[in-house]
């Protein structure tokens, strides 16, 4: 939110100087003769826009479509609520204008391609993340069954996450959405042929079963073959 809100503040000024420069060339009046109630529109725009993009990715996911469906309810929203302070500051009515369909689609569209290339970017910079390794959260039982049968899990079937992400186990537990807090971290090359799939952002989650929210969007990778681990590194978290 506070991202959103210093880049919306920030967006609205730099076009408005811009403006104000083509039309009166260079001065200092170009940088100070602003509309303030636009700005601050903008700025509060910005965090519900932040808000609800977050939001929205806790059910629509953190994949391509559930970034593009994101930024467009984010667009929209913030679309309207810039339009209904900016109203507010300036003395109109706080409805006028709100609801329009062609502002609705615009700001919808706006935000959709926005989410599009955030989640192109964004996979890039988690991409250039990858040092070699993976790291992976466990159990002191986990660890055992490692030792003991030299596979991830202990070979048990099913999917096996790992990540490039070093957390302490608070930071672990909630950035990766686990449902308790690990004992141990490993670091790890993986010394079989398996498929792996990612990188991608884990998704914000609530159990229900053990009340707390998981902040989520952090780094993850998976496979569905079994692992074979060469452990680098083995720590005990605090």
């Amino acid at each position: 939110m506070g991202i959103g809100a210093v880049s919306g503040a920030l967006i609205n000024y730099g076009f408005q100087v811009v403006a104000n420069i083509r039309q009166n060339g260079l001065t200092v009046q170009a940088f100070t003769h602003v509309n303030l109630a636009s700005i601050g529109a903008s700025a509060l725009a910005g965090a519900v826009g932040g808000a609800t993009f977050y939001g929205a990715s806790a059910v629509l996911g953190t994949g391509l479509w559930g970034m593009i469906g994101a930024g467009a309810f984010s667009g929209a929203t913030s679309g309207q609520v810039a339009r209904a302070t900016e109203n507010l500051l300036t003395g109109r009515p706080v409805g006028e204008g709100l609801g329009d369909p062609a502002e609705l689609g615009r700001d919808a569209l706006i935000g959709g391609l926005s989410g599009g290339v955030f989640h192109g970017v964004d996979r890039m910079v988690m991409r250039a993340a990858f040092r070699g390794t993976y790291v992976r959260y466990i159990s002191e039982g986990e660890l055992q069954a490692i030792q003991e049968t030299g596979l991830l899990r202990g070979g048990r079937p099913g999917k096996t996450y790992f990540t490039t992400d070093k957390f302490e186990a608070g930071e672990a537990l909630s950035r990766l959405a686990l449902k308790e807090a690990p004992m141990y971290r490993i670091e790890f090359e993986i010394s079989s042929q398996v498929r792996i799939y990612g990188p991608q952002r884990i998704r914000p989650w609530f159990w229900p079963r053990d009340p707390g929210f998981r902040a989520g969007w952090g780094i993850e990778y998976w496979s569905p073959d079994p692992v074979h681990p060469r452990l680098l590194r083995i720590e005990r978290l605090k």
